[in-house]
């Protein structure tokens, strides 16, 4: 019999111990019951001060464990300079906890200056009980001027009226001039010449240029063109590896990846695949051989990263041997003119006609690059984007067709004019189901399969070069210096972080989900961001919330509407209570049953976070019969196993688990059954009897109850526990 007295007590030694190693961390709430502001006293709301001329004003936490960040905000403000200075927490060695300090300058421009402030702890975990403190500046209200009546003098005011009439006038004049001198230089004047078959010829302001014909004109304007898509273009060469993380230069971090290349791909099998390196996709030689070419991969291999790598080679390009046209196709739909798209995109619209670009397009040599082909919309009838067709009959009395308008579905159905004999169309998707109908055979298939043990190592360099880098460029050397960690021994940190943890063995294949990881980690180690500093990468709990946070914040950056969070929580849920159901069985369903539970757009917006994910597996269907996969992307199940445990855990957590955790976990291996009840430790906060008795009946009970309850957060409920 098991002495129960000696095992509470070694238990007991095993927290202390952990408590001694940091495996814990015990949370400390500051003495005060919000941020402080000098001056303020302790009223967190309704603090007024009168000021004049400059000063500061400083925003205090105190005692607190883990730091609390602050920011300052302005919620408004009148003839007032304001400049915030935001400072990170400083540990007090004495105490064990956090000191967090962030101060906001002012400088009035009178009387009736004033300005209304939000102090605003930036807490990981609920430790203020009010997390923000109001202040408002004010100076003295301006004195009360008399106005001394003035005498109507009738000839006086007619005299300003027309000094002011005839300044209106002047100015009026002078605009006209500049818009009429401006639009002579820019515009070739149009002249009649009816022997040559066209209404109209271009001619520029050199004489020459017109008797040696056209094809001067053509150069300029795609020189024209040129330069306004390189600034049209700039905005693309930036990506952003963490949501809440600044914008980082492409060329800064972007590394090559594995792929495949499928040519003479004709009837949906390649004559000729070989694997490359995605370099040797931005060789000239490989752009010039390839007129249609299609890149795929699954969410998160780096589509876009790859196109936006394009993009910015073309700009850094000094000869722009070619035109590069880059179309995000989520902004546009298929019966859209390519002229009037790539128009609408340029800085300087009035300097070019679709006309001009149209010439650009038939004349220069033409890249079209469509990034997204899953995200167009392909509810319009395909026949809108077939009605504009000129038909011509050759030799032999067969007819053939060809769009007399270059538009988006006219480039994807191979259906384009003649004319445009120099155009090459290369476009980016996901698998989908019947790839030929939404882009047309011949092409080039190109499937991106993430990073090589060398390409992670390669990324890993770089991005801690960068993070270097901008430390020494912002004086911020002292962080670096203080970590002893120059570039080499930075980058082994990081990579031995990944390396000895399991959780993100799982994520080693897919590159979205390994650079997140790869930038949380030396952003963690480098202290660069304070949303990071605290967070346990060694808790499964932990890193898999932060990777579905920042799945869903690229979503909502994505589709620039913040109103769309709330319907991501509600798509949580019924993730949740879809995956609860199925009783942790792996859930693959065809997506008919997807867009039942959840509606079609909801399973859509499943699909582009990347909480689901396309899959070969053989669907079931509603009255759980097995279906053939007659398609190879039939189905749809969680992106990863982790997601469906995580979701089902959240479901249970934030509902009345009264015997829904046996319901959950009665067919579960031992392994996936020790991966949930973390879940549940680390989510639900009380009531965790249930998650203790499933490990009393199983194997390995006190490993893996400690193994649990390194992933809570109150440490109360672990004193809990030990007790019980």
């Amino acid at each position: 019999m098991f002495d129960l007295t000696k095992i509470v007590l070694n238990l007991l030694s095993l927290v202390s111990v952990g408590v001694s190693l940091g495996l814990f961390t015990l949370t400390v709430r500051p003495p005060d019951l919000c941020p402080v502001i000098t001056g303020c006293g302790m009223p967190c709301t309704d603090c007024e001060r009168i000021v004049n001329g400059s000063g500061e004003l400083q925003c205090t936490i105190r005692g607190s464990r883990p730091g609390v960040p602050i920011e300052w905000t302005i919620k408004s403000q009148s003839f007032i300079n304001l400049e915030k200075i935001e400072n990170p927490p400083e540990y007090n060695e004495t105490s064990q906890t956090w000191i967090s300090t962030s101060i906001i300058k002012y400088i009035t421009q009178g009387c009736g200056a004033k300005a209304t402030l939000l102090c605003n702890g930036v807490q990981p975990f609920e430790i203020l009980e009010t997390p923000s403190s109001h202040a408002t500046l004010r100076t003295e209200l301006c004195a009360e001027t008399t106005t001394i009546p003035s005498t109507n003098i009738p000839g006086r005011q007619s005299n300003w009226i027309w000094i002011f009439l005839v300044m209106l006038v002047f100015i009026i004049f002078i605009v006209i001039v500049i818009v009429i001198f401006t639009y002579r230089r820019r515009r070739r004047i149009r002249v009649s010449f009816p022997k040559t078959g066209e209404q109209y010829l271009p001619l520029s302001t050199n004489i020459g240029n017109f008797m040696r014909g056209n094809k001067e004109t053509v150069c300029s304007k795609q020189q024209m063109l040129t330069s306004l898509l390189v600034e049209s273009y700039r905005k693309f060469c930036f990506i952003k590896p963490l949501p809440w993380d600044e914008p980082i230069p492409t060329d800064a971090l972007y590394t090559p990846c594995q792929c495949t290349v499928s040519h003479d791909f004709v009837r949906s099998n390649a004559s000729n695949t070989n694997a490359h390196s995605s370099d040797d996709l931005s060789s000239p030689e490989f752009r010039k051989e390839n007129k249609r070419v299609l890149l795929t991969a699954d969410l998160g291999y780096g589509k876009t990263t790859f196109t936006q790598h394009l993009v910015q080679d073309w700009i850094s390009e000094p000869s722009h041997s070619y035109v590069l046209v880059y179309v995000q196709l989520k902004d546009v739909k298929r019966q859209m003119s390519v002229a009037d798209v790539l128009r609408n995109m340029l800085p300087q619209q009035d300097l070019l006609k679709t006309s001009d670009i149209e010439d650009v397009l038939r004349n220069a040599d033409c890249l079209v690059l469509l990034d997204g082909l899953d995200e167009l919309s392909i509810s319009i009838n395909l026949d809108v984007s077939r009605s504009s067709k000129t038909c011509a009959s050759r030799d032999g009395g067969n007819e053939i067709c060809e769009s007399s308008t270059l538009t988006i579905g006219s480039l994807l159905e191979n259906n384009t004019d003649m004319k445009y004999k120099n155009l090459k169309v290369w476009v980016t998707s996901r698998d989908v189901d019947d790839m030929n109908s939404l882009f047309s055979l011949p092409y080039t298939k190109v499937k991106l399969n993430g990073f090589s043990e060398r390409n992670l190592d390669a990324y890993i360099e770089k991005t801690c070069k960068y993070i270097c880098d901008i430390a020494a460029n912002t004086g911020r050397e002292k962080e670096i210096i203080a970590l002893n960690s120059n570039l080499p021994e930075f980058q082994k940190k990081v990579t031995q972080s990944i390396a000895g943890n399991d959780i993100f063995e799982d994520f080693a294949k897919t590159p979205l989900l390994l650079i997140m990881i790869v930038h949380i980690i030396a952003s963690r180690i480098s202290n660069r961001n304070s949303r990071l500093r605290e967070v346990d990468v060694n808790k499964l709990t932990t890193i898999i919330r932060m990777v579905i946070t920042c799945l869903e914040a690229r979503y909502v950056q994505k589709v620039d509407n913040e109103l769309v969070q709330k319907d991501i929580q509600s798509l949580e849920t019924e993730l949740g209570r879809a995956a609860f159901q199925e009783r942790g069985q792996i859930l693959s369903r065809n997506r008919e049953y997807w867009n039942n539970l959840l509606t079609k757009e909801r399973t859509e917006m499943a699909l582009s976070i990347g909480l689901l994910k396309l899959t070969k597996d053989v669907g079931v269907d509603n009255d759980g019969i097995k279906e053939l996969a007659f398609s190879s992307h039939t189905c749809i199940e969680f992106y990863h196993e982790f997601f469906q445990d995580f979701f089902t855990a959240k479901f249970i957590a934030e509902k009345d688990n009264k015997g829904r955790l046996q319901y959950a976990i009665q067919d579960l291996s031992d392994d996936r059954t020790l991966t949930f009840l973390k879940f549940i430790f680390g989510l639900q906060k009380k009531g965790l009897k249930g998650a203790c008795k499933v490990l009393a009946n199983r194997g390995n009970m006190w490993n893996n109850l400690i193994d649990c309850m390194y992933e809570m957060t109150d440490m109360k409920e672990k004193v809990e526990i030990i007790k019980r």
